[in-house]
C-alpha cells in the first residue's frame, strides 16, 4: 500500500518548504517513484539544504488499481466543497497533511504537482503566468505552456495558486518510458539546488538526472483551443501524435462515435488523449517568441498593466486594475494577447464582453504567512465557494 507521506527531508537551517505532490491521476504512479529514488538518497547521504522538502501521494486508491481515478477526476474538484466519490475523501486527507505542515511552517511553500502523458513528449511545465512562476520555470530549463489554466478548472494549481503559492505543474513525459523517471528526478534535484541551497556538484546520484533535464530547452507556447469530450462518446485519438507536432486546420485528428475530429485551427497539437479515461481529447497551441517572454517581464516591473485600459475597446472595472473588461466588438484582435501575456486570463464572458483578471500583485505578491492564511481559510469547507466567487486571486 502506497504512504500518503512519500518522504520527507529537513536540515536545521530555516528556508522554503518544497512540496511535491505526485499520483494525482492513478496511471502516473513514476513521480512517486522518482521521490522514493530522491528521498533515498537524501537519507543515506544527508546533504546539507536550506528548509525543507515534502513528497505526499495523490489518488492512493487509484494508484492501487492503476487507473486514471475512480469514481471522478482527483484534479478536477479541488474547489468544490464536498463530494461522495473515491476522490473527495482523497483530497481531504492530502488537505489535512497540507494543513498539519502549513500550520508549523513560518517561510515561504512552493508546490509543484507532478504528472505524466499518455502521449510521446518532452517534459514541459503548465503555470499561471507569473513572475514567481517564471523564475521556477527558468530553474527547470525546460518548456513552458501558458494558457492551461483557462482551459481546465478545479486543479490543484487552482487551489494553491488562489491562495498565493508559487504553484508549477511538472509534466515529466509518457508515463511507460524510463526517460520520464529521470526527468522527474532532474526537477526535483534541480529545484533543491535552486531554492535550497543544495550542492549538486559532488553528488553522483543526481548527474545522470540533471543531464537528462539539461538537454531540453526553455521555451514557450499558449494553449488558445481544446476538444472536450461528449459525455459518453467513444473517443478515439488517431495514432502517433505527440506533443508540440505540427497540425493543420481541418486536420482528421480523432474519431468520437462515428464522427471524425478535425482541428479547428492550424497550431501544435497537445496533450492527445491516449488512454482511456479523460474528458479532453486534446489541446492545440502555438509558440511565443522568448523576446515577448522578456519584454513582458520588464513591462509587469513597471506596472504597464495599469495602463490597459488605454488599447481600443478596453475599460476598466470595479475591481482595475485586477479585473477589466474588453468589447470583442471593437478591441483589437490581439488585445487577449497582450493580457495575457502580462499576467491576466480570461474569467468569464458576457455575450461580447471578455473579463481579463490578474492573479497577484507582482509587485507585492503575497507574503508566505498571509499564503498560509489564505490556504487555510480556502480549505474551510462552507468558505471555498465564497472565496473563488468574491476574491480577486
Amino acid at each position: 500500500m502506497t504512504d500518503r507521506i512519500i518522504g520527507k527531508y529537513e536540515r536545521e537551517t530555516p528556508g522554503p518548504k518544497l512540496i511535491f505532490v505526485a499520483g494525482i491521476h492513478g496511471n502516473e504512479a513514476v513521480g512517486i517513484q522518482a521521490l522514493q529514488k530522491v528521498f533515498k538518497a537524501l537519507e543515506e547521504i544527508q546533504p546539507s539544504i536550506n528548509g525543507s522538502v515534502l513528497g505526499i501521494a495523490g489518488n492512493i486508491k487509484a494508484l492501487e488499481q492503476g487507473k486514471r481515478y475512480i469514481d471522478s477526476d482527483l484534479n478536477r474538484i479541488w474547489l468544490e466543497k464536498e463530494g461522495d466519490e473515491s476522490e473527495y475523501s482523497e483530497k481531504e486527507e492530502i488537505i489535512e497533511v497540507l494543513k498539519k505542515e502549513l500550520d508549523s511552517h513560518n517561510g515561504e511553500v512552493v508546490f509543484f504537482d507532478l504528472h505524466s502523458t499518455s502521449s510521446e513528449s518532452d517534459p514541459f511545465i503548465l503555470m499561471s503566468d507569473t513572475l514567481r512562476n517564471r523564475r521556477l520555470a527558468e530553474i527547470a530549463g525546460i518548456p513552458v505552456v501558458l494558457g492551461i489554466q483557462e482551459q481546465l478548472h478545479g486543479t490543484m494549481m487552482d487551489l494553491t495558486a488562489r491562495a498565493g503559492f508559487p504553484t508549477i505543474i511538472f509534466e515529466g513525459g509518457k508515463s511507460d518510458s524510463p526517460e520520464t523517471d529521470q526527468c522527474f528526478e532532474g526537477l526535483i534535484w534541480k529545484m533543491m539546488h535552486g531554492l535550497c541551497g543544495l550542492d549538486t556538484s559532488a553528488m553522483v546520484e543526481s548527474k545522470e538526472a540533471l543531464d537528462k533535464l539539461d538537454s531540453f530547452t526553455n521555451r514557450y507556447f499558449e494553449v488558445f483551443d481544446k476538444y472536450v469530450i461528449k459525455k459518453g462518446a467513444d473517443f478515439t485519438m488517431n495514432p502517433g501524435y505527440r506533443n508540440f507536432q505540427p497540425v493543420k486546420r481541418n486536420e482528421e485528428l480523432a474519431v468520437s462515435n462515428v464522427n471524425t475530429v478535425r482541428a479547428s485551427s492550424s497550431g501544435l497539437i497537445f496533450m492527445p488523449l491516449y488512454q482511456e479515461q479523460g474528458k479532453e481529447g486534446f489541446f492545440i497551441a502555438k509558440s511565443i517568441l522568448k523576446f515577448w517572454i522578456n519584454f513582458s517581464s520588464r513591462l509587469r516591473r513597471f506596472n504597464f498593466h495599469k495602463r490597459l485600459h488605454w488599447l481600443l475597446g478596453v475599460y476598466k472595472t470595479d475591481s482595475y486594475p485586477i479585473t477589466y473588461k474588453i468589447d470583442q466588438r471593437i478591441a483589437f484582435v490581439w488585445a487577449a494577447e497582450v493580457f495575457h501575456l502580462l499576467g491576466y486570463r480570461k474569467h468569464s464572458q458576457d455575450g461580447p464582453w471578455l473579463y481579463m483578471i490578474r492573479r497577484e500583485n507582482e509587485k507585492n505578491p503575497p507574503t508566505a504567512e498571509q499564503a498560509i492564511r489564505n490556504f487555510l481559510e480556502l480549505v474551510k469547507s462552507s468558505s471555498i465557494s465564497a472565496f473563488v466567487t468574491h476574491q480577486a486571486f
